[in-house]
C-alpha cells in the first residue's frame, strides 16, 4: 500500500487512511506541562487518550507501539533510554534529555531498593541484573542531574544526586555535583562534609581519580572560607540586633526586626540597619546612644514628595519642614508651600512645628521605621 492507503486484519488494501486517533496539537514544552504532553506521544505514553479504551484496533496500535519501545529487559529498556538522554545532551536539547532520563529511571521492573538488593540477592543471575540496575538507576539520575544543573534547577540536581547517591554512594561525579549545588545554595556546611565524603572516597578507591580529588579538595577549601565569612557576617547581624533591641526598649518601643539586613558603616562606626523591601536605613549610633530616621515629607496635595534620610531623634519636626521648603519647589507654582504657610500631620493629627522626632515615633501606631509626615497649606 502507498502512504494514503491502509491494510486489513486480513491483509487486504483498503480505502485511504483514516486521521490517526493520536493526531493533534502539539504544544511547546514547559516545566509544567512537559509531562502530561509526553505522555500524549505514542511511543511514550503510559495510559491511552481519552475516549480510545473501548476501541480495540486503536489499543492494538497503541500497545504495538509500547511494545517497540519495552520490548525486552528492563535494563535493556533503560538502558536504551539513557542512550537516548545521552544523544540528547549531545544535541543541546535539554528537556528531551530530562524525558528520556527519566523514563529511563521509571522503567517498570527497574526499580530496586539498594539497601536491601543484598539480602534479597540469592541467584547468581538474578543478584547480577539487580547490581545491574542499581549501578544504572544511579548514571540515571546523575545524568538527570547535570541536565538539572544545566538548567539551573538547583533543588532538582539536589534530589537527583542524593537518589544516585542512595544506589551507588561511591558515586564521584553525582558527589561532585552535590557539593556544588549545596555551595551555589549557600549551604556551605554540607558542601564541605559532601567534598569531604568525596575526597575519602576516592582516596580509598582502586582505580584513583586526580581530578575529581582536586577539584573537591578546591571546593572545600573555597566552601571554608565562604563558611567562615557567613559565620562572621551572621554573628556581627546578631550582634547589631540585639543593640538595637536595646535601644528601641530603652525608649520605650517595639520593632520586628527579623527581616533587616544590619552592617556597620566602616567610617563612621554607627550601625545600619536596612528596612525590609526598602533601600532606607535606620542608623544607629551606639556611642552617643542616638538613633536617626529616614523621613518622607508627603504633600498629598501635589503628589509630591521629599525624602530626609537621617533625621535625628533628638530635632524637631519644624528644623526638617524650614530646610527642605526654604527654597520654593518648582513644583509650588502659587507659593502655597512656604514654611511658615504650612502645617503638618501624622496619622491625620496635626502636630507642633516644635514636637522632637522622638515623640513623633511613639505617636505613630503601626511603625515600620519610616517616619511620614504630610505637609498642607494651612489654609487647606
Amino acid at each position: 500500500p502507498n502512504a494514503n492507503q491502509n491494510v486489513d486484519d486480513a491483509g487486504h488494501v483498503t480505502s485511504e487512511s483514516p486521521e490517526s486517533p493520536f493526531k493533534r496539537d502539539w504544544k511547546p514544552l514547559t516545566e509544567g506541562n512537559w509531562e502530561n504532553e509526553i505522555n500524549n506521544v505514542p511511543l511514550l505514553m503510559k495510559t491511552l487518550p481519552s475516549g480510545q479504551n473501548d476501541d480495540p484496533s486503536q489499543s492494538v496500535a497503541y500497545q504495538a507501539l509500547q511494545d517497540l519501545l519495552y520490548n525486552g529487559e528492563p535494563i535493556e529498556v533503560a538502558t536504551n533510554f539513557r542512550h537516548q538522554g545521552n544523544d540528547a545532551v549531545k544535541e543541546g536539547r535539554w528537556n528531551d534529555a530530562l524525558i528520556f532520563y527519566t523514563k529511563g529511571i521509571e522503567t517498570p521492573g527497574l526499580v530496586v531498593d539498594a539497601r536491601d538488593a543484598g539480602s534479597r540477592c540469592t541467584d547468581g543471575q538474578e543478584s547480577g541484573r539487580l547490581e545491574g540496575g542499581i549501578s544504572l538507576l544511579s548514571v540515571l539520575h546523575s545524568n538527570r542531574a547535570a541536565v538539572n544543573d544545566k538548567l539551573q534547577r538547583r533543588e532538582a540536581v539536589i534530589n537527583d544526586c542524593k537518589k544516585s547517591l542512595h544506589y551507588n554512594p561511591t558515586n564521584l561525579k553525582a558527589i561532585f555535583r552535590l557539593a556544588r549545588n549545596y555551595e551555589l545554595t549557600q549551604e556551605f556546611s554540607q558542601a564541605i562534609k559532601c567534598g569531604n565524603d568525596g575526597i575519602k572516597i576516592e582516596k580509598e578507591s582502586e582505580t584513583r581519580n586526580e581530578d575529581a580529588k582536586n577539584g573537591l579538595i578546591t571546593l572545600v577549601k573555597r566552601c571554608t572560607r565562604k563558611f567562615e565569612e557567613a559565620e562572621r557576617r551572621r554573628k556581627l547581624q546578631t550582634e547589631i540586633r540585639t543593640k538595637y533591641k536595646a535601644a528601641f526598649k530603652r525608649r520605650g518601643m517595639k520593632m520586628d526586626l527579623s527581616e533587616f539586613e544590619f552592617t556597620q558603616d566602616p567610617e563612621t562606626g554607627h550601625y545600619r540597619g536596612r528596612i525590609p523591601d526598602t533601600e532606607q536605613l535606620i542608623r544607629y549610633d551606639a556611642k552617643e546612644d542616638t538613633i536617626y530616621y529616614p523621613m518622607i515629607l508627603a504633600y498629598p496635595r501635589t503628589s509630591m514628595s521629599d525624602v530626609v534620610e537621617g533625621a535625628n531623634e533628638k530635632d524637631m519636626v519644624g528644623e526638617h519642614v524650614y530646610t527642605v521648603l526654604d527654597e520654593s519647589p518648582p513644583w509650588d507654582t502659587n507659593g502655597e508651600y512656604r514654611p511658615d504657610a504650612v502645617k503638618v500631620k501624622v496619622e491625620r493629627k496635626t502636630i507642633p512645628m516644635d514636637r522632637v522626632i522622638s515623640a513623633v515615633v511613639k505617636q505613630l501606631g503601626d511603625f515600620n521605621g519610616i517616619i511620614t509626615l504630610a505637609i498642607e497649606p494651612k489654609g487647606s
